[in-house]
């Protein structure tokens, strides 16, 4: 599921407007405002995300008489994140007897009109073949007691297997883990991979270590790619990174939920701003502590971090998993 709340404030002088609150075409509110109000709701999961606000009620005497009827959007919470709602809501006027239709880009609705927002397209999934991925695991799947998942920050590229923090956690917890990291790998498919492996293979640990977001939810999103390509991802920029985690949000946590129910699940990512994001989300629960990894040095490439970090990161994995034992 997902969370939405929505913050309205009116004014008006003889009637207040008339809305109709709709989030991914479902209606969660149709009515008179009154008073400021906050709307909260669960709503299911999507793929595109969307809301519309229906205002009407401003009639041509109430111009006349100069009367004000005005809604207000506050603020727009998605699973947490405040969406950019001055930024990229846009109020269609309509239906007013005095004025010919026009857009306008404002939160402030004092004309009849709908006002709407929509949240670029963004793919979840986890329906592809990962033959292609195995060869590039440095383990091949098995039962374990922690399964380690990522792109090449655990795969540990450039560096010796020993070096990696896969490598490291098993020495310093006893505990058996493999280290399915593909480099250059995205969200979609770590998730295809995790999935493939719990069809069939048991782990007490599941650790999920993702990269950028903006890696894999837009284009061919079964291809490896160690360079994000930014062609097809304008809007997804524009948006900005609070768009990209409060619309994946839902979808994440109800996977991690899934997982959860016969193993305990950690989940982080190595870049801090979508940390930070995260932690605004019910994905919360599962989140790893953050080790800024720009603080150490780095691999043999000079761009993954190296084994310093991979040492002090284990450290944190393993007191968490001893926690929960």
């Amino acid at each position: 599921m997902n969370s939405i709340a929505i913050s309205l404030a009116t004014k008006y002088d003889s009637a207040p407007a008339e809305c109709r609150v709709s989030c991914c075409g479902e209606v969660v509110f149709d009515g008179p405002v009154k008073e400021d109000f906050v709307l909260q709701k669960e709503i299911p999961l999507f793929d595109n995300f969307s809301i519309s606000i229906v205002k009407k009620g401003k009639t041509l005497d109430m111009v006349h008489n100069k009367e004000e009827q005005v809604i207000e959007i506050k603020k727009i919470m998605l699973n947490g994140i405040p969406l950019k709602i001055s930024a990229f809501g846009q109020f269609n006027i309509s239906n007013n007897p005095y004025l010919n239709e026009e857009r306008l880009q404002t939160n402030c609705l004092n004309l009849n009109g709908t006002w709407t927002l929509e949240l670029p397209h963004m793919i979840f999934d986890s329906s592809m073949d990962i033959k292609n991925y195995q060869k590039d695991m440095r383990d091949n799947f098995s039962d374990c007691d922690v399964a380690c998942f990522g792109c090449s920050q655990t795969y540990g590229l450039t560096l010796e297997e020993s070096q990696t923090w896969p490598s490291h956690l098993a020495d310093q917890s006893g505990l058996l883990v493999k280290n399915y990291g593909v480099p250059g790998s995205n969200i979609n498919q770590i998730k295809c991979i995790v999935d493939k492996f719990v069809e069939s293979h048991q782990a007490k640990t599941i650790i999920i270590y993702a990269p950028h977001l903006w890696r894999g939810l837009r284009g061919d999103i079964t291809k490896i790619k160690r360079d994000i390509d930014w062609s097809d991802r304008k809007d997804l920029i524009m948006h900005g990174e609070e768009h990209t985690v409060a619309n994946l949000a839902g979808k994440l946590k109800t996977w991690l939920d899934g997982l959860a129910v016969n193993r305990k699940i950690l989940f982080g990512t190595y870049q801090l701003d979508q940390d930070l994001l995260y932690r605004k989300t019910a994905v919360e629960t599962y989140m790893i502590p953050f080790l800024q990894g720009e603080d150490y040095p780095k691999a043999p490439d000079g761009y993954h971090f190296g084994q310093q970090f991979n040492i002090d990161f284990a450290k944190i994995l393993t007191k968490l998993i001893q926690k929960s034992q």
